[in-house]
């Protein structure tokens, strides 16, 4: 059995001075946590000074060492990992050098552990280079996500100039944890990860004539640039199909031919709706989509009929038209799966709660509203249209 080495000072100083980052331990002065808190250095390496900011400190306080905002800095970190006994860790910029310092505080017990004091332990490691190339990968991030917005809007066409009582809303989805980018001109977000974040969902406000409006959304397979392009075909096909004076059952044959022939438009899903804005009389058909809501005094009911499947999913198909009549102030909400679908619950739960929300909110002004359920319902990729019905 080997014996091993003595305690070495020597060895053990000489592995401390030639640690790669600055080291410290600091004592509390006085171990009565009512007692002021005040730290003293007792241990320390030449690389403190430069990753720290402390100089030749032992047994002297931060008070002694720092100007006093520094050293109020210094004593915080100290006493709340001395109070809870916890490990913390936090970034902070050294002026001096331009450097960024990732501090990580640790208690450490007495060897004796006779008297229950507590010293602090302090590692501080230089990692400018790593932030600067956070920075920089933010940077880019942040253009390809301006990119993606500006790309993802000018497929779906303007929103300005809508009628007063419809709101167009696009969000993609913003992936968990990243920030979020709001688009110029078009509230929401946008995920800043490493690629585009563009995707197939889609909507589209068409003033037609005799005081008539159509409304359309839809939902290509796919988060990609491939989607966003067959997207951006299929919404435009629907859009001359539409000023042809075509209705919205019409609109969706014409579509499962068109999607027949498009590479990957196969099962899209689309909903079209044509309001009568005078009368509130209702056209519409779906192609496989989820239903529209339509809330007045208080409840909702869904427009569940003329469901027919996904486009060019079944050959042939027959398209059937569907309608209804909303009275005055109903308001009528288009919207895709990634604003009322989860993994933690069911469709059905997520279709309710926007029914809810649209319900309770009556007096709302639409783009308020529009902005709500996307606050209310964070959304994976989601396009809506919101209709407030007044004649």
């Amino acid at each position: 059995m080997t014996t091993p080495p003595a305690p070495d000072g020597a060895l053990d100083r000489a592995a401390l001075e030639q640690l790669p980052y600055g080291f410290g331990l600091a004592e509390r002065t006085s171990s009565d946590p009512d007692a002021p808190a005040e730290f003293r250095l007792v241990r320390f390496n030449t690389a403190s000074a430069v990753h720290a900011g402390l100089g030749a400190g032992q047994g002297r306080t931060h008070r002694e060492l720092m100007s006093e905002v520094e050293a109020r800095e210094w004593t915080l970190l100290c006493e709340q990992v001395w109070r809870t006994g916890e490990t913390t860790r936090r970034t902070r910029h050294l002026p001096a050098g331009d450097l960024d310092i990732e501090i990580t505080a640790y208690p450490v017990a007495h060897p004796d552990g006779a008297d229950g004091t507590r010293y602090v332990g302090v590692l501080a490691a230089d990692v400018s280079p790593r932030t600067t190339e956070q920075a920089i990968r933010e940077r880019e991030q942040r253009r390809l996500a301006e990119v993606a917005i500006t790309l993802q809007h000018a497929i779906l066409g303007p929103t300005d100039g809508l009628p007063a009582q419809v709101a167009a809303r696009y969000r993609p989805a913003v992936p968990q944890g990243e920030p979020a980018f709001t688009g110029p001109g078009h509230p929401g977000g946008i995920g800043l990860g490493p690629v585009l974040q563009v995707g197939g969902d889609f909507h589209d406000v068409v003033a037609l004539p005799g005081d008539r409006c159509a409304l359309l959304v839809g939902d290509v397979v796919g988060k990609d640039l491939a989607a966003a392009a067959i997207m951006g075909q299929l919404r435009s096909a629907a859009r001359v199909l539409l000023l042809q004076d075509k209705g919205p059952a019409a609109v969706l044959t014409a579509l499962d031919t068109f999607a027949e022939r498009l590479p990957g438009a196969l099962c899209t899903t689309v909903l079209c709706l044509v309001v009568h804005t005078g009368t509130g009389h209702v056209d519409y058909a779906s192609a496989g989509h989820l239903p529209a809501l339509c809330a007045h005094d208080g409840g909702y009911r869904e427009l569940a009929d003329g469901l027919g499947p996904p486009l060019a999913a079944v050959p042939g198909a027959v398209r059937t038209p569907a309608s209804a009549l909303i009275p005055p102030g109903a308001t009528l909400l288009l919207y895709t799966d990634g604003l009322v679908e989860r993994r933690d619950r069911d469709l059905d739960e997520g279709i309710t709660r926007a029914g809810e929300v649209l319900a309770a909110s009556a007096g709302v002004d639409v783009e308020e509203l529009a902005d709500l359920l996307l606050r209310e319902l964070p959304p994976d990729d989601t396009a809506l249209l919101v209709y407030r019905h007044r004649p």
